[in-house]
């Protein structure tokens, strides 16, 4: 496993909100919104798991404001806007306080337009960058971050000139793509074959025939789930594995499984998490974790760290006052524009605001 050192941008703004609790709050609905359906369905139990474990531990000290955590999971999986719409229902009702959201992309933008900054939102899973919203809050890495060191690597140390980028139809294939191409073409590479597929596709025929007829040295995958899961299943069946590398920034340990041992030849990911990390803090993790759950518990994965990772960063922002959250009264968040917060979790992440990015390990 390579390490990359890398600096993760992690948070867009974080002031110029207005947040009000009810008079009568006793305690704090945090609106967990994760897949339970679709093709990012697949990462919805340990995504769940690992949500409910923050909120177990926010509780162990306190909670928020010295309310009760209670956990409201919303299935986000469906069609992006009326998973907005409901997002919406559920805010303006009071029924839910904040997000912590781990989704697509198409879904963020939905919800954000929807909410427009009614209630802090957090969202956590890698994405395309460039999120420049104050209504959300984004801490997962980016291409620049993720993607463009492995590619580097690639590019370096195997001298891989002919790409092929193959992705589901919308917003964070297509932006992660066009910034591959522009650093492909800073190292004269190129692409030889590029096409996207709906979310939830079942076949893969075009793609297939695609690299088999242009030959691509490595095949950048930004297939979510169990689209994911068929594609790399075929494409192994169809041979394609004995001379074409694959590499994908959301290949996680569920969806290995469902891929199956026999179909992961040439197949790498680039990720800021995996389960098999050896640091102290992430043993720490794994054993609270089991320890909650029981080793049969939902396989840990990056996705799922990072609504861990998101749960505790809310309640941290509310905590040191950057979300600033009244049972009487309506307050902005704060206008401080440096200071710095540690995120409890296993990457042991230091949110710096004036940088508005994380420092940390990605791992290929």
């Amino acid at each position: 496993m390579s390490t990359f050192s890398a600096s993760c941008n992690k948070a867009s703004r974080l002031t110029g909100q207005q947040f009000a609790l009810p008079v009568e709050r006793k305690i704090f609905v945090l609106g967990l919104f994760v897949p339970q359906s679709g093709p990012a369905g697949i990462w919805g139990p340990s995504c769940r798991a690992c949500g409910e474990l923050a909120v177990h531990e926010i509780n162990t000290t306190g909670g928020i404001l010295g309310m009760e955590v209670v956990p409201h999971i919303v299935d986000s999986g469906g069609d992006p806007q009326k998973v907005a719409r409901l997002a919406k229902v559920l805010a303006n009702t009071n029924v839910i306080d904040a997000i912590v959201g781990m989704h697509t992309s198409d879904v963020r933008e939905a919800i954000v337009e929807s909410l427009k900054g009614r209630i802090p939102y957090i969202y956590t899973p890698l994405y395309e960058g460039g999120v420049n919203s104050k209504h959300v809050c984004c801490i997962g890495e980016t291409p620049q971050t993720q993607l463009f060191p492995a590619i580097s690597w690639f590019l370096t140390q195997h001298h891989s000139q002919r790409w092929a980028l193959i992705g589901n139809d919308y917003v964070w294939p297509h932006r992660s793509h066009k910034l591959t191409h522009r650093l492909l073409e800073l190292f004269g590479a190129s692409v030889v074959f590029e096409t996207y597929h709906p979310l939830g596709t079942k076949k893969f025929e075009k793609s297939l025939q695609g690299l088999e007829e242009h030959r691509p040295d490595v095949v950048l995958l930004s297939l979510v789930g169990d689209d994911s899961v068929r594609f790399n299943r075929e494409f192994s069946r169809a041979g394609l594995a004995t001379h074409t590398i694959r590499l994908s920034c959301a290949v996680e340990e569920n969806m290995l499984l469902g891929i199956g041992a026999d179909h992961t030849e040439r197949l790498f990911c680039s990720s800021g998490y995996f389960n098999q990390i050896p640091s102290t803090s992430n043993e720490k993790f794994k054993e609270s974790y089991h320890q909650h759950f029981g080793e049969s518990a939902p396989t840990l994965n990056a996705l799922a760290e990072s609504v861990y990772e998101g749960t505790h960063f809310l309640a941290k922002c509310i905590q040191d006052g950057r979300y600033q959250m009244s049972a009487r009264q309506t307050a902005s968040s704060s206008s401080d524009s440096r200071y710095e917060l540690s995120v409890p979790g296993p990457r042991q992440a230091r949110w710096q605001s004036q940088k508005r990015s994380v420092s940390c390990p990605v791992y290929l």
